[in-house]
């Protein structure tokens, strides 16, 4: 999978990748409003091989690396992940940036051209977002995205709200 914007390069991650996801997870302000907080590389190495390379193989999407498109230069990642929110199986839409990269708008301009290929191309009715209700920056890209809130939920004993995004008639 690869999707261009203007200013992003958006592709499967590979193991040579594995690196510069490390480092992003380590990092305790990436992962602030995580459920695990910063991953050392073991916690990392799991992630990695089950919820991001497993979950391709298993979902046939999930979260995508994020470049720079002039200089090709890691800044995060973004994509889609089955959650279980309440017992029922959702797609999130998620997001994580190296904070360098934070209020650019790369996460929104990433969200956006993930949430349109998910309800072009993959045909997805629907996308989430669980954010934790302290972390603002995060709503605020929902918000940008379009989302709402559609409820309050318990997320693995933690208090989040879960953003919800629809198709526009007239977009796809």
């Amino acid at each position: 999978m690869q999707i261009t914007t203007s200013r992003l390069l958006i592709r499967d991650f590979t193991s040579s990748d594995f690196p510069d996801f490390a480092h992003l997870m380590a990092d305790s302000q990436v992962m602030r409003f995580s459920l695990t907080g910063p991953m050392n590389q073991a916690l990392a190495e799991e992630y990695f091989q089950r919820r991001i390379l497993g979950h391709y193989q298993s979902h046939g999407f999930g979260l995508w690396a994020l470049f720079l498109e002039d200089t090709k230069e890691f800044i995060g990642l973004a994509g889609l992940i089955s959650q279980t929110i309440d017992g029922i199986e959702e797609v999130e839409l998620a997001y994580r940036l190296h904070p360098n990269y934070w209020s650019k708008g790369y996460a929104t301009e990433a969200a956006i051209a993930i949430s349109k290929h998910a309800f072009a191309t993959m045909k997805i009715n629907h996308l989430v977002s669980i954010i934790d209700p302290k972390n603002v920056s995060s709503e605020k890209v929902a918000e940008r995205v379009g989302m709402q809130v559609w409820k309050p939920a318990v997320f693995h004993g933690h208090q989040v709200n879960i953003f919800k995004l629809s198709p526009q008639k007239d977009s796809c």
